[in-house]
């Protein structure tokens, strides 16, 4: 997988995987990233940039850009791992969404940025139920690289920082995401942007073990911490 990751990064049920430390995903310029494991592309939207910092990540600024994948990808939501990692330059009125958000139908699920000591994970289906988790102990310090990761397995979710748990319970299982729209930094019809830099952002489409999640993290720490 090239810059990417190297060959301790897990693979198995990867559906869209997005680094600006890979030229195959991003030049270094434009307004397009592309997944290394399939053919799906994203819109940086709104003026997202691209810092050379840490061999490459996305910037983003707050305001409203955000990364946008319009993709045809039908996730199994009942199990589902999303991993990114994220350099937040301050905290915004408004929760910031962290790596890839899915929506359908307001059916979908986010990891979000509250504080320096809180961090949250949203699941809902539709008009009806959602489920709201926050840790109030491991939030997202400021200006600098932490790696965040979601496993919902069923109806068990667990929350990930640095490779280590720091959040389990139980939430609404989203069922499918058909055809879902995909965001880096947003979630649903607008908002929820973050204010710095992400990248090495991975969705998969089945819940990855303690172990694979340590393992993500030790194969790129080297390069953020």
């Amino acid at each position: 997988m090239g810059a990417f990751g190297g060959p301790d990064i897990i693979t198995d049920g990867l559906v869209l995987a997005v680094d600006a430390g890979s030229t195959r995903s991003y030049p270094g310029s434009g307004t397009t990233t592309t997944s290394l494991v399939s053919s799906n592309t994203g819109n940086l939207t709104n003026g997202v940039g691209f810092s050379s910092d840490n061999g490459g990540a996305f910037t983003f600024d707050g305001v409203n850009d955000y990364i946008a994948f319009d993709t045809t990808i039908t996730l199994p939501t009942a199990n589902l791992t999303s991993v990114a990692w994220v350099k937040l330059d301050s905290y915004l009125s408004q929760n910031s969404s962290i790596g890839f958000s899915p929506d359908s139908n307001n059916t979908g699920f986010r990891v979000y940025a509250i504080s320096t000591t809180s961090l949250g994970v949203w699941t809902k289906v539709g008009s009806g139920s959602s489920v709201t988790a926050i840790d109030t102990t491991n939030g997202l310090p400021l200006n600098e690289w932490v790696q965040v990761a979601f496993v919902l397995n069923g109806t068990n979710g667990k929350l990930y920082k640095n490779g280590v748990e720091i959040l389990s319970g139980t939430f609404t299982q989203p069922s499918i995401i058909t055809n879902a729209p995909v965001w880096i930094s947003r979630y649903s019809g607008g908002g929820y942007y973050i204010d710095g830099k992400s990248t090495a952002c991975m969705l998969y489409d089945r819940a990855l073990s303690a172990a694979e999640i340590l393992q993500n993290y030790n194969a790129q720490k080297n390069r953020f911490i």
